[in-house]
């Protein structure tokens, strides 16, 4: 093979993952294209580790989830574009038990659909303490993003044209997880979002079925379907500040 240069182009076709990752420190994978995986839990399975990032890549054209982070710390994904895949990102990490933060993150990504219609997308935020900073998540046809665990930060983001066909859910959703205190969104803008007539109502931060302890404050809605914040049930809420 030749030696690797700035134009080397690296293609691995409907193969196993890219990456799996166990315990491992301290790695950096920079403006690769990533496509063509059909195999493996993920195109990139972090299963455990520290310091591990994804920067500037591209992960599209995937049957397989794209990013899945479980037990790492301080791991995450920095200015990367994913479309056309069947789950965007799993971003977990921290113990729930103890309340330890994970400290992993997306910051400065682009989450969209550019051909593949039927892809409902799926933003998992799970675990506790983790970061959803800086984002722009549009063109999905259902609830792109749900939130779970404790002590996560979803801040200034931009989330438009979520949910075109469906009803009930939100563009930002959490659920029946009475537990599920000491998330925060701020500073996020959440616009022209679908509310389908005659289905069910649809929210653009969506806390239902009980969901606890949520702080929404400061952030900006604009057409933002049925409710710009719809609680279902639930304590400990505090929503103020918001446009």
């Amino acid at each position: 093979p030749a030696p690797l240069t700035p134009d080397s182009a690296l293609s691995i076709w409907s193969g196993p993952p890219f990456a799996e990752i166990d315990g491992a420190s301290h790695l950096r994978f920079e403006n690769l294209v990533i496509e063509g995986i059909s195999r493996g839990t993920a195109a990139v399975h972090i299963k455990a580790g520290d310091h591990i990032c994804l920067a500037g890549c591209t992960l599209r054209n995937l049957s397989r989830p794209a990013v899945v982070i479980e037990q790492a710390t301080f791991s995450g994904l920095q200015s990367c574009d994913l479309y056309d895949v069947a789950t965007m990102l799993t971003l977990g990490g921290g113990d729930l038990r103890q309340l330890v933060p994970g400290n992993n993150y997306a910051v400065n990504c682009h989450f969209t659909q550019v051909s593949a219609a039927d892809y409902y997308g799926n933003i998992r935020v799970r675990g506790v303490g983790n970061v959803f900073r800086n984002n722009l998540v549009h063109n999905f046809p259902g609830q792109v993003m749900t939130v779970a665990g404790n002590d996560h930060l979803i801040e200034s983001n931009e989330l438009f044209n979520i949910g075109f066909e469906e009803g009930d859910g939100g563009a930002i959703y959490s659920g029946a997880a009475m537990w599920s205190w000491g998330n925060v969104y701020r500073h996020n803008f959440l616009h022209h979002l679908m509310c389908i007539p005659q289905a069910h109502p649809r929210g653009g931060i969506y806390p239902d079925d009980l969901d606890q302890g949520d702080t929404i404050v400061e952030n900006v809605f604009y057409k933002a379907a049925h409710r710009a914040v719809l609680i279902n049930g639930g304590a400990g809420q505090t929503v103020q500040s918001n446009l």
